[in-house]
């Protein structure tokens, strides 16, 4: 076959990438009214020609529902540093065109004429509801992709093939921004099955205690090891070498008796733990404690499976109930940048979960050990271990 004169279509080329930082803020499963930011790239131009005959469609992965696209903010934090030094990156599809939306789909359609020259980015905050199931950012199924139809010189559209967004080739070092900042997807929390973080001291005079922390997760980590972020509230702090231990025993000890059914038994996280203490980038004030505690270990997490550990946490001066009050942990397999499940503010215990307060806090004195009486009611045994 031999052309002449104008091909009927060219190749049109584009990247993209989801914004880990700046969105996202409702982040679990079953959320709704969640903006996550989308930056895409074109490599060739897109022309709409008199027909208006160009459109856009943004597929979310199943499960998402797409309510709404918008231009992004232009306070959007993620490109606050690179404005002032150039262009951000942070360009819009036109006013003139229109949004629609159908199921896991956004699609916009560009307005008669309209142009979207190569070389040119956008950034769009994308508002959905999220998955009711828990998805990580590794799942296959957890897939951004883009279509385009375009007429090029020809008189009807040509759809080109569904590209998958693959978090590369967005252009993020020219603008000064991290890479790493950009994934292929955004991962769709789970909420911890059962997160308590119990001390053994709340005495305001006393400079540390011994966290003892259980969490059952309620997503695996598959075949990878397991890692752990703890982040402490104001003026709590972990060491630099915040070592984790087994918790004793009798914590591990198969369950027996008439209270074992339904209850899963708890494990210690590994054999080999390792826990970095640093500092927390979004805290407010510093004084001299590191806020944030990450462990890696050599075991996966399973979600049938409580895990028990203690952890050492150093007290503030002063205890004050401002800012955020509670303990923060999250659970991420292969790096601390793939998150799976999350607390805000791990409880005491399963009954404070829904206090104000539900976390622990210092008090100015110290009770008497005669202010508290406990009975047992039964201690006749009901199991024999051999």
């Amino acid at each position: 076959v031999t052309s002449s004169g104008v091909l009927p279509y060219a190749t049109v080329t584009i990247a993209g990438a989801v914004l880990l930082r700046g969105g996202n803020s409702h982040p679990f499963a079953g959320d709704t009214l969640n903006v996550i930011y989308v930056r895409l790239r074109f490599g060739s131009v897109v022309h709409a020609m008199t027909g208006a005959l160009a459109q856009l469609t943004l597929q979310l992965p199943v499960g998402y529902i797409c309510r709404n696209a918008t231009p992004a903010s232009s306070h959007l934090g993620l490109f606050a540093g690179v404005a002032k030094s150039g262009p951000e990156g942070r360009g819009e599809l036109g006013a003139d065109g229109q949004w629609t939306y159908s199921g896991r789909r956004c699609i916009y359609k560009l307005a008669a004429n309209a142009v979207v020259y190569g070389g040119s980015s956008i950034v769009i905050a994308v508002t959905v509801d999220n998955p009711v199931h828990p998805m990580p950012e590794s799942s296959l199924a957890n897939v951004w992709s883009v279509v385009l139809a375009a007429p090029g010189h020809a008189a009807a559209p040509f759809e080109f093939p569904l590209y998958e967004l693959n978090g590369a080739n967005v252009d993020a070092s020219n603008l000064g921004i991290a890479p790493e900042l950009f994934a292929r997807s955004a991962s769709v929390l789970g909420r911890f099955k059962t997160a308590t973080l119990v001390p053994t001291n709340f005495w305001a005079g006393a400079p540390r205690t011994f966290l003892r922390v259980f969490f059952q997760p309620s997503q695996s980590t598959g075949d990878e090891p397991g890692l752990i972020r703890l982040v402490a509230p104001e003026g709590f702090g972990f060491l630099e070498r915040c070592d984790v231990v087994d918790l004793p025993f009798e914590y591990y000890r198969p369950l027996q008796g008439p209270y074992s059914a339904g209850t899963p038994q708890t494990f210690p996280l590994g054999l080999q733990r390792i826990c970095v203490g640093s500092r927390n980038p979004d805290a407010e004030s510093w004084e001299d404690h590191l806020g944030i505690a990450d462990v890696t270990t050599d075991r996966s997490f399973s979600d049938d499976v409580v895990y028990g550990f203690v952890l050492q946490v150093l007290h503030p001066s002063v205890y004050r109930l401002s800012g955020r009050i509670g303990f923060a942990m999250t659970t991420f397999a292969d790096g601390f940048d793939r998150p799976l499940d999350h607390s805000d503010a791990m409880p005491l215990s399963e009954s404070t979960s829904t206090d104000l307060h539900p976390s622990y806090g210092l008090y100015a004195l110290q009770g008497m050990a005669s202010m508290l009486e406990v009975r047992v009611a039964d201690m006749m045994p009901f199991a024999h271990t051999g």
